[in-house]
């Protein structure tokens, strides 16, 4: 099972999920420099309302990258997504697995070429239907690792290929008669890079590779999250259970990984 640490802000695990998805939609809208938009009540304060600010580094005249704020009108707080998430990743139990057995065979993790164990977590997602998936999150800790080693998740064969991607994940799947399976990888963006300690280097029909481009050491876990964690995500669907079963997997897959 993981360490425990307090929760930074609230009173639960629970509740200070439920604050980081607030902050995380917010940034899914489109704002313009300096655009403010009013997210939910302060949970540090109770007294103020937290603001989400976007802040467009500009050269030549053009957009370069982006950022987003959140602070509270009252307190002053700021709050920042990645060490909210740390906190919930700390709090949640796991168990270690060398193998995640699928309805199409077996994920590894391997390290340089060889099996390693990981970190096995059940994420369920549930969209607005209240459709169910069950997620599996492969968390692969990093404090053991080097500057320059191969991570590697995915199958000993060639199963899968490309459906989809965005600024920070990419999907890749495979199906049958029977199932459809899904495959989603983390993909650190420009602005992540400064954090964060390792890329995604490569996807094959196989899987995954990252390479680990900094010294974990000089990450602080408690702060950060990801900073010294590679997530991946997999979930498979019985189509029969499921009207729209690649939208489904598709939108459970994509969601925040962790």
């Amino acid at each position: 099972m993981s360490g425990h640490c307090k929760p930074l802000y609230t009173t639960s695990v629970a509740s200070e999920k439920k604050f980081l998805v607030s902050l995380l939609k917010k940034q899914r809208t489109e704002l313009a420099h300096n655009e403010k938009i009013a997210t939910c009540s302060c949970p540090k304060c109770h007294k103020g309302t937290v603001i989400t600010k976007c802040i467009h580094g500009l050269e030549n005249h053009g957009m370069k990258s982006w950022h987003f704020e959140h602070y509270c009108d009252k307190c002053g707080e700021n709050f920042i997504p990645n060490k909210i998430r740390s906190s919930i990743f700390f709090h949640q139990s796991y168990t270690l697995m060398e193998t995640l057995n699928t309805p199409f065979g077996a994920i590894h993790v391997k390290q340089n070429g060889n099996i390693v164990p990981f970190r096995h977590r059940i994420n369920n997602y549930e969209d607005f239907s209240h459709t169910v998936v069950e997620r599996h999150i492969l968390d692969i800790y990093l404090p053991q690792l080097k500057l320059g080693d191969i991570i590697f998740c995915g199958f000993d064969e060639d199963l899968l290929e490309w459906n989809d991607s965005d600024e920070r994940s990419v999907l890749y799947y495979c199906e049958n008669d029977k199932h459809l399976l899904g495959l989603c990888a983390f993909e650190p963006f420009d602005y992540d890079i400064s954090w964060c300690c390792f890329q995604l280097e490569n996807y094959t029909p196989k899987g995954f590779y990252h390479r680990v481009t900094a010294d974990p050491s000089l990450y602080d876990e408690q702060e950060i999250y990801q900073a010294k964690v590679i997530s991946l995500s997999s979930a498979w669907l019985n189509k029969k259970d499921y009207a729209d079963a690649d939208l489904t997997l598709f939108l459970a897959l994509t969601e925040v990984i962790g």
